[in-house]
């Protein structure tokens, strides 16, 4: 485990490599199985490193972010709240699990969008959506496009920082 997050924390320092977003993308399907990856902070210092690459950074941290979920949802529909209980005893204790469920049973498909476009921990929305018989598609378009839009803001958001920040400065 160890080593593991000692790679995730030098992988930005590889993102002009041409195997980088599909190990991003691995890094973000791992988080949902092992909930301490920095995955925001590695996508941003990864546009830092290689800003030309913003698309597909954005484009495979989604990618490899949503299939976590799909599987984590999965998981939890097929084995039932035991397994998330197995992995994660707490996670539905979480203060914000009960607002979850609510924005859920409220705005469905849209909550699960609005969500997974925050900075905010994804899985007890992703779990409790999963216990409540969601379909994994619509898991999985929710929490791309959701993702997708998250991570193009923070990719345009580090592209053009230093430019303003620069310009700021100088006034």
């Amino acid at each position: 485990m160890k080593k593991f997050l000692d790679f995730c924390k030098k992988l930005p320092q590889f993102a002009s490599k041409p195997w980088f977003p599909f190990a991003l993308a691995l890094v973000a399907f791992s988080d949902y199985f092992i909930f301490v990856i920095p995955l925001d902070a590695i996508v941003v210092a990864s546009i830092m490193a290689n800003r030309k690459r913003w698309i597909s950074i954005s484009f495979w941290s989604s990618m490899g972010s949503t299939l976590g979920a799909a599987l984590f949802a999965f998981l939890i529909q097929h084995f039932g709240e035991s397994f998330l209980n197995s992995i994660a005893p707490h996670l539905l204790e979480e203060p914000m699990a009960q607002t979850f469920t609510h924005w859920l049973q409220n705005y469905g498909f849209w909550a699960l969008i609005a969500i997974a476009a925050t900075p905010i921990h994804q899985h007890p929305t992703v779990a409790i959506a999963a216990l409540a018989k969601v379909s994994i598609l619509t898991i999985f378009i929710t929490m791309f496009i959701g993702r997708f839009l998250k991570y193009c803001v923070y990719t345009w958001l580090s592209t053009h920082a230093q430019k303003g920040l620069q310009r700021f400065f100088k006034e």
